[in-house]
């Protein structure tokens, strides 16, 4: 049990170090799905391991797999933007969520309640899945390069725009595409 926790409290160390210097990614890229993939990956490698450690009943286990979460998240927020509308945000919202799903495991492990912690689970578990998914779309450029075909950005050409008039020098607001009256 004692070198289960080591490699835990080494592995939380790696995690956080290897990410510190980490770019931050806000478009598809090659590099931005490479970051997506070792981030699920070790979320994904770390909630298998998680289902052995919860049984565990030395605090100091709990500790450190509590503790390689939260470097996780950490990681995670440091890598990709956290914004209501940030590009990529969905990959830190899996973390969040892959976090969650942990600290519900814990709830069963240490309640008589398991039926509707259970459910707390699944729903954890579930947005954790969804979202992991969403941010390996968004991290790969050929998934968002066709995208953006199929859903260009749409009411940005609506919006007013003004410029100064060259003979008056006056604020003017330049004319709108036709298709904007229509909205």
């Amino acid at each position: 049990m004692i070198s289960r926790y080591l490699t835990l409290l080494v592995l939380a160390t790696a995690v956080g170090q290897a990410n510190a210097d980490s770019p931050i990614y806000t478009a598809a890229s090659p590099e931005a799905l490479q970051a997506a993939k070792v981030m699920v990956e070790d979320f994904d490698k770390t909630m298998l391991e998680s289902l052995q450690v919860a049984h565990s009943s030395n605090a100091r286990v709990l500790g450190a797999q509590s503790k390689q979460f939260n470097d996780m998240v950490g990681s995670a927020k440091k890598q990709f933007p956290t914004g209501l509308f940030a590009p990529m945000r969905s990959c830190w919202v899996a973390a969040i969520h892959g976090q969650a799903w942990w600290h519900a495991l814990l709830a069963i492990r240490t309640s008589g309640k398991s039926e509707q912690r259970n459910k707390n689970l699944d729903d954890e578990l579930g947005q954790y899945n969804q979202y992991r998914q969403q941010c390996l779309e968004e991290a790969d450029p050929v998934i968002a390069a066709a995208k953006a075909e199929e859903e260009p950005e749409k009411g940005k050409e609506c919006l007013a725009v003004y410029d100064l008039d060259p003979a008056t020098g006056k604020t003017i607001t330049l004319p709108k595409p036709a298709h904007c009256a229509q909205q």
